[in-house]
């Protein structure tokens, strides 16, 4: 990340905070993981805990900020007597009038899809900001909500800042491995490329491309793929109707299902 680029694209941008929440997570409590809505700051004020994102796995504690993208999968678990934070959801966009060098330098940094943790070092002039932003979010006024913008903004500026001074390592998550997670997981739901490039903050055309190029298949044949294995598990282990099994993977229509899991792989479900 080249850090000059990337105050640019903060100082060009237009910014909208969807929610501010103050969480606490006791270590008696389950595992929990949340698949973030819009990019959000993650500012931990109290606890340690264990953070994935997407995979990677941070230690996070007091004073701790984490950042990641929209779509982006945030697993909290082992945590120490108990986790508090906030968590920031926002957007952040260039004006449609922007000029063309800016919008390809937009699309190939892509910012507010970055991952990252770190300790911050004014932790609580940071702190006191973020706890006024809660405090007006909740207000629920147009007053309390620019209040709100105008700290996001001197929030940004403080850890653009520290970015910079601290070298902190900014990875760009990989969209192919977000895409294979989220199928893993969530394959019996409506999945189409649009929900998938909606969810991830990028275009159809571009998450396509890069899947080719990575898995050699489409989205949809590994989303099939997915399914067909997880149908033939439960035709062999389970005593599931055929009906059931289809709807467990995604398919209502029956008579689709028979005809699509014979054509992957080369049997009818009657004959597994």
């Amino acid at each position: 990340m080249n850090i000059d680029d990337h105050i640019l694209l903060w100082k060009s941008a237009t910014i909208q905070v969807f929610d501010i929440r103050y969480i606490k997570i006791h270590g008696d409590e389950q595992p929990s993981s949340y698949r973030l809505p819009a990019s959000g700051f993650l500012y931990a004020i109290k606890g340690k805990a264990n953070v994935i994102l997407d995979n990677k796995s941070y230690k996070i504690e007091s004073f701790n900020i984490a950042h990641a993208g929209k779509g982006s999968c945030l697993h909290i678990s082992a945590v120490e007597n108990s986790l508090e934070y906030y968590l920031i959801l926002y957007k952040a966009t260039l004006p449609i009038t922007s000029r063309k060098d800016m919008l390809a330098l937009w699309e190939r940094e892509k910012p507010v899809q970055l991952q990252y943790v770190f300790q911050v070092t004014n932790a609580l002039t940071l702190q006191g900001k973020i706890e006024t932003m809660h405090r007006e979010w909740l207000k629920q006024n147009n007053l309390g909500h620019f209040h709100v913008k105008a700290l996001f903004y001197q929030i940004i500026y403080e850890l653009l800042q520290q970015l910079h001074q601290q070298h902190v390592n900014v990875q760009q998550p990989d969209p192919v491995e977000q895409i294979q997670n989220y199928i893993d997981e969530y394959y019996s739901l409506p999945i189409t490329r649009e929900s998938l490039a909606q969810m991830l903050n990028y275009s159809v055309p571009y998450i396509a491309k890069q899947f080719k190029q990575k898995t050699g298949r489409s989205i949809i044949d590994y989303l099939i793929q997915i399914r067909i294995q997880k149908a033939r598990q439960l035709l062999i282990h389970t005593t599931l109707s055929l009906q059931e099994v289809a709807s467990s993977v995604g398919y209502e229509d029956v008579s689709y299902f028979i005809r699509i899991f014979k054509k992957h792989s080369g049997l009818t479900p009657h004959e597994i």
